[in-house]
């Protein structure tokens, strides 16, 4: 099999248009105007140490970055294992604890995928294994022309069409709950991704040299870990079956959410979006089922151990605004999983320095906009659009390499 003829077919579906980032040998994000070079340098990537990533989005309009919307055409949805056997970052590569995190993962995957396919919209979703411990699903609709609206609306427009995707997805899977086992997040216009036919150098359960690959979704359906480990062996051909379809009523969808959204970011102080109503409507339909171990266990709360290491920490509210942006970005997380307000309180009331009626009024402030936790790179550090690093709003409370999130994206990376 050509390898560099079958990463340029399949690169026509997953990067149809440029100017749009690629890896290479040397850089994680590289500018790449045509598919010439933009497929010469996943191949460099590949043939070398770095991963093969590449933006969702195309940017011709200027890099979000710069404050500019992309070409948005998709909403990426990354499935990945808890890491509740399996964990390269804490030296377990074992092969049966990767099958047993596997097979939990492709179970759900597996339930999806049939439900799409029963209800007639499986043509709309491409599929990719990553070749370590992850797959990755893309919804695709007519790319979105930026007069819909300004940069915010956009990012709070998609982050609102994500999440009612990922509810979706996650009633499809028939009442077995998928949350700790995917990551949406509709407002990152800048995303990368692993793109297929490119080789996938983290994966440590065996010795086989393992790629991402593109399949579909009647193959997702019927995946257990004997042929997920079969189809990331080699590279795969392009074939009709894995072109993109676009979904016209979903890209409505989506710009209605952008048009209704709002323009101005949030703050973090109170302002003109404050809605004063929201603190009662959060109470009320608050998941009263979750409890403070709840918030400590990572298959409930998703798999970010430094929320549990901020709440050990004696020195926690020590470090000013890197304490304060911690601190925030752990209320997001939990206001976004419908956390009953007392239990948030129960979490924070053992830190040294904890005041019940200031948590009280951040949390009432937060709930009140809307606030959502900021990502990962957000808090450690990554690059900028060239490439440059730039350093996290609470980088110190970062785990770096004993956080399986953190090890698995090179685009997050902690700098002194």
């Amino acid at each position: 099999m050509n390898w560099q003829k079958e990463l340029w077919a399949v690169s026509k579906t997953y990067a149809p248009d440029f100017p749009r980032r690629g890896s290479d040998d040397e850089l994680i994000q590289a500018q790449r105007n045509d598919r010439a070079s933009f497929v010469a340098g996943l191949k460099e990537a590949s043939e070398g140490s770095n991963p093969g990533y590449y933006s969702v989005y195309s940017f011709p309009w200027g890099h979000p970055m710069d404050g500019n919307v992309p070409s948005v055409d998709c909403i990426f949805i990354d499935f990945d294992v808890t890491g509740k056997n399996y964990d390269p970052n804490s030296g377990n590569t074992e092969f049966a604890d990767w099958k047993r995190d596997m097979s939990a993962l492709l179970a759900r995957t597996r339930m999806i995928a049939s439900a799409l396919i029963e209800k007639g919209a499986a043509k709309y979703f491409r599929a990719a294994l990553s070749g370590h411990k992850g797959v990755h699903l893309y919804f695709d609709f007519p790319a979105i022309h930026p007069e819909q609206g300004e940069f915010q609306q956009f990012k709070n427009g998609l982050k609102a069409y994500g999440t009612e995707l990922v509810e979706w997805l996650n009633y499809l899977a028939g009442g077995v709950d998928i949350m700790p086992w995917m990551d949406v997040d509709g407002s990152d216009l800048a995303r990368l991704a692993r793109h297929p036919n490119t080789r996938h150098h983290g994966a440590a359960y065996d010795d086989v040299d393992r790629c991402c690959v593109p399949l579909t979704m009647e193959e997702l359906a019927e995946l257990n870990v004997d042929g997920y480990l079969d189809l990331t062996a080699s590279f795969r051909p392009m074939r009709p079956a894995l072109q993109r379809t676009e979904n016209d009523r979903a890209g409505k969808e989506v710009v209605q959410k952008i048009r209704a959204a709002k323009a101005a970011t949030t703050s973090a102080t109170r302002s003109s979006n404050y809605d004063p109503n929201a603190v009662r409507r959060y109470k009320e339909n608050a998941n009263e089922a979750l409890e403070l171990e709840d918030l400590l266990d990572p298959l409930i709360m998703g798999n970010k151990p430094c929320i549990r290491a901020f709440r050990e920490r004696d020195d926690a509210y020590n470090y000013g605004q890197e304490s304060r942006m911690m601190e925030l970005s752990i209320m997001g997380h939990f206001i976004e999983k419908a956390v009953p307000i007392d239990v948030m309180h129960e979490f924070f009331e053992v830190i040294p320095g904890y005041d019940e009626a200031t948590t009280q009024q951040m949390l009432e402030d937060l709930i009140g906009r809307q606030f959502r936790s900021f990502n990962c790179e957000s808090i450690a550090g990554g690059y900028d659009y060239d490439g440059n690093p730039t350093r996290g709003k609470a980088s110190r409370f970062c785990l770096g390499s004993e956080c399986g999130v953190y090890t698995r994206n090179d685009d997050i990376q902690l700098h002194n």
